[in-house]
Parts: C-alpha cells; sequence; structure tokens
C-alpha cells in the first residue's frame, strides 16, 4: 500500500482526494507520479477538471491523461514525465511542466537520465544555465539524492551568474563539467561581490528565525553576522543575505560538536537541511550531521 505521505512532499489531501474518487489513480501515481500528482491538483481545481471527467479518464493511457490537462503528450514527453520522481513534484514545478514538456531542447538534454529531481529539472529548464551546463554534470546533480528535494546546483549557477553580471564577468564562455567548478567559481565571485556591496548587504533587514537556536545552534540574525562567518569560516555565506532577507533562507552558526556553518532551505512551506560545512567548505563529521538533523527534526511538523 502506497504512503502518500511518505512519497510526496506536499497535497497530500489533494491526492487523497484523488485516490478516493479514483481507485485505479494508485496504479497512475506509481508509474508516473509527477502525472497523477498534476492531475490530483487539476481535480482540487474544479475549474481545470471536475470528478465526472476524471472518473471518465479512468484506464486511459498516460499521453491521453496529458492531452486532457492541457500537457504535450508526445512520446519523448510522457517518457521524461514519468521520471519525475513524486519528492519532486510541487506546484511551482507543475505549472513549469507544459514549457519544459514542449521544449526540445530540454528534453534532448535530459534523455538519458534515470531519474528526474528538481535539480536537473531546474538547470535543463532555463536556456541561459544550459548553455553552462554539460552532460558530465547533470549525470553528477543526478546522482546526488539532495537534488530530487531543493535545486542546491541551479540555486549556486544561478547565484554566481548574479555575481558575475554584477561585477561586469563574462560566464557565457565557460562549460562546467562538475559542481566542483561551480562552487570554485562561485566562490571566487563571491570575495569580490562581498566587498564591492558589503554596504548594501549589511543594509537588509532579516526576519526571525524561523526555528530557535540552541547553545550549539545560533541564528546570524543581521547581515553584519553572516559577512563575519564568512571570514571566519572562509565560505561564501555573506552571499545568501540577499536570500536570508527573502525568507527562503535562513543561516545559522554551528559551535558543537564542532565548528560549521549550516544554512536551512524552504521547501512547500517546511525547512529542510540546505548546506552544512566546516571551515574552507570541507565536510562536517557524521556526529555533527546527526546532531544537526536531530535538533531540525524537533522541530519538523
Amino acid at each position: 500500500q502506497m504512503c502518500i505521505r511518505d512519497r510526496f512532499r506536499g497535497d497530500h489531501l489533494e491526492l487523497l482526494r484523488l485516490l478516493l474518487e479514483l481507485g485505479s489513480a494508485g496504479d497512475l501515481l506509481d508509474s508516473s507520479p509527477a502525472l497523477g500528482y498534476c492531475l490530483a491538483i487539476a481535480l482540487a481545481d474544479r475549474r481545470t477538471l471536475d470528478g465526472e471527467r476524471v472518473r471518465d479518464l479512468a484506464g486511459h493511457r498516460q499521453p491521453v491523461i496529458m492531452a486532457a490537462l492541457g500537457l504535450p503528450d508526445g512520446k519523448r514527453a510522457c517518457k521524461l514525465l514519468s521520471k519525475v520522481p513524486a519528492a519532486s513534484m510541487d506546484r511551482e514545478l507543475g505549472a513549469h511542466l507544459p514549457r519544459l514538456l514542449a521544449d526540445e531542447p530540454a528534453l534532448k538534454l535530459l534523455g538519458h537520465l534515470p531519474s528526474l529531481g528538481i535539480g536537473v529539472l531546474s538547470l535543463a529548464m532555463d536556456p541561459q544555465l544550459r548553455a553552462l551546463i554539460t552532460p558530465s554534470l547533470l549525470e553528477e546533480v543526478q546522482a546526488d539524492p539532495r537534488e530530487t528535494h531543493f535545486p542546491f546546483v541551479f540555486r549556486e549557477l544561478t547565484d554566481a551568474l548574479r555575481m558575475a553580471d554584477a561585477l561586469g564577468v563574462a560566464l557565457s564562455r565557460r562549460r562546467f563539467q562538475t559542481r566542483a567548478r561551480i562552487r570554485e567559481v562561485h566562490d571566487d565571485l563571491a570575495r569580490d561581490y562581498v566587498r564591492l556591496h558589503d554596504p548594501t548587504l549589511t543594509g537588509l533587514r532579516f526576519p526571525r528565525p524561523p526555528i530557535p537556536g540552541t547553545e550549539d545552534i545560533v541564528p546570524l540574525r543581521a547581515p553584519r553576522a553572516l559577512i563575519d562567518e564568512g571570514r571566519r569560516q572562509d565560505n561564501c555565506v555573506a552571499t545568501y543575505a540577499e536570500r536570508v532577507a527573502a525568507g527562503d533562507t535562513f543561516i545559522y552558526r554551528v559551535l558543537r560538536p564542532e565548528r560549521a556553518t549550516l544554512s536551512i532551505v524552504r521547501i512547500s512551506g517546511g525547512w529542510h537541511l540546505g548546506e552544512l560545512q566546516c571551515a574552507h567548505n570541507r565536510p562536517v563529521s557524521h556526529g555533527t550531521r546527526r546532531a544537526v538533523e536531530a535538533w531540525l527534526d524537533g522541530y519538523r511538523l
């Protein structure tokens, strides 16, 4: 028996309603979770499809359901959609699917990958980023389980482009083979960007920490604290100031079991572990990761 709550990140009531209205939806949610999710959202939004129309689709092949939802229904589009895992689906991605499934260069770029999490989809959907990436980078992103839930590499590359534009640096001729190379370029740009925009960054206002800190995990409540953390830890955390001010990221200073910098990110309304690294972007120990995950789990409803 399928557990909706464990597989999908949100919209559980809508998915359960689909199962109640259409018992055979369970097969669809197994064979093409993304398509099943889109059908559940369409059922919830009665202006798109009402219950009677959804029941009429029972037993039809996936291209018929895709066409009824206004999605491209070609063979390649159907195959791509079936590769999108349940954990990647939310309403924002669902809104972008019609454009993605009609984008032949994106479909061709993604065709060889066995699974298409939000990380690789975000990179492929952006024509500007698509010109900078390589199949080997996409394979690395696809192999990272975290990229199923949040587009970390996409965000890092987007930030690098934003800083490059502000600094007058051209990245258009680069082709990134690995995430390590993106991180290297990103951090080089970040040092100059922070120096140049220090007054602007320090003028930002941060919201209250979304999760209370402890003696060992301390929220950084102001841009100056981020700049100081970046200098002490030799990382680029100061460039996250605008994201913190926008409310989709928050940064904490970890003091024990070892010194580290932590980011948490908002995913479908909840807060999840983003990055957790020691100075110079070195990985933390298993003990530190377990301690941070236990603290975060204590506040996850």
